[in-house]
């Protein structure tokens, strides 16, 4: 799927004053797997800043609403992966393979989310009673795999 954002004056971030649109550049993302993965064609403009003394020359189009900066995952699958890491149980190496991307791409868009979820305090709010579970994670050398041990708190 291709999509693009309409063409509308723009200020530098910078500056202030109207720039002149360079013209668009295509960045490949990643959306929600469905049947078949899900590849979004977005169209970013890129746009130039003519004032002599600004610091900032070109900069290109931003849309949080849909990927972060510098993401290649939208939004939405990282709203997807959070809720299948939190009630799936799935793996950060599982949720790339179904994206068709990299471990540490999956990580690097997740994380983020993950720590503003966990900094969160009215997560608590509901919690009467706090169970621990405990169990060993794995049976190999701990200098292999680290600790064999797992704590684990349970509401």
């Amino acid at each position: 799927m291709t999509v693009s954002s309409p063409a509308a004056p723009t200020g530098c971030p910078s500056c202030g004053v109207v720039v002149t649109g360079r013209g668009r550049r295509r960045r490949v993302l990643h959306d929600v797997p469905g049947v078949t993965r899900v590849r979004i064609v977005w169209r970013q403009r890129v746009w130039r800043c003519d004032e002599v003394g600004c610091v900032r020359r070109t900069f290109v189009e931003q849309l949080p609403g849909l990927v972060a900066r510098r993401g290649s995952i939208t939004t939405r699958a990282v709203g997807w992966a959070i809720g299948q890491l939190r009630r799936e149980h799935a793996t950060v190496h599982g949720i790339a393979r179904q994206l068709g991307t990299s471990w540490k791409t999956v990580w690097r868009a997740v994380e983020p989310e993950l720590v503003k979820l966990a900094e969160d305090e009215s997560r608590f709010e509901n919690v009467t009673t706090l169970g621990v579970d405990e169990h060993i994670w794995h049976h190999v050398d701990p200098r292999k795999r680290g600790p064999k041990e797992l704590t684990g708190m349970v509401d």
